[in-house]
């Protein structure tokens, strides 16, 4: 079993007592290494092509109450991730072309701007036989909070977020 230390308390305790931090890890915060991605991961998933309107991303966005989203290509092979992040980044990146974010929303059907143009690039997948360990290391070092999980061929079968991670940790 790996252990995640929960410094920041374990300090505040080693202050009120007098005592320097030790670096023995918490035995409450074990982090069992036995657990798959496909255990925990979204199977169900809502996924846009490149040529996705921004105005459709948004409206499925907003009516699924979701943070982000798949790009598959026409196999269902991820080529990138689009978030709200990545849609506000657009907006502000937008400047004087865009005077308002109420203005803009309306206007991404419009201007022809597409999934493609705003999506991260889909730099790392999963298998869903992967550990949930490499998952949430891999999301840390990357500063993501979901990754497309696919099959042998490629295929996304399915996507597993930071709070997936959270949920197993704490045993939800």
């Amino acid at each position: 079993m790996r252990a995640i230390k929960n410094v920041a308390g374990r300090k505040a305790a080693s202050r009120r007592q007098g005592r320097k931090l030790s670096a023995v890890p918490s035995p409450a915060l074990e982090l069992p290494a036995t657990g798959r991605v496909g255990e925990i991961m979204t199977r169900q998933v809502v996924s846009v092509n490149p040529d996705t309107s921004l105005a459709t991303v948004i409206e499925l966005l907003l009516s699924r109450g979701i943070s982000g989203v798949p790009v598959v290509d026409q196999e269902g092979v991820p080529v990138g991730l689009i978030s709200k992040t990545d849609l506000v980044r657009d907006l502000q990146e937008g400047g004087e072309a865009r005077p308002s974010p109420r203005m803009s929303f309306a206007g991404h059907e419009e201007e022809g701007r597409t999934a493609e143009d705003v999506m991260t690039p889909a730099a790392h997948t999963l298998s869903e036989h992967a550990s949930i360990v490499e998952a949430s290391s891999l999301m840390f070092r990357g500063g993501m909070h979901r990754m497309p999980v696919v099959d042998s061929q490629g295929k996304l079968v399915g996507i597993v977020s930071s709070l997936d991670v959270l949920r197993w940790v704490a045993g939800l």
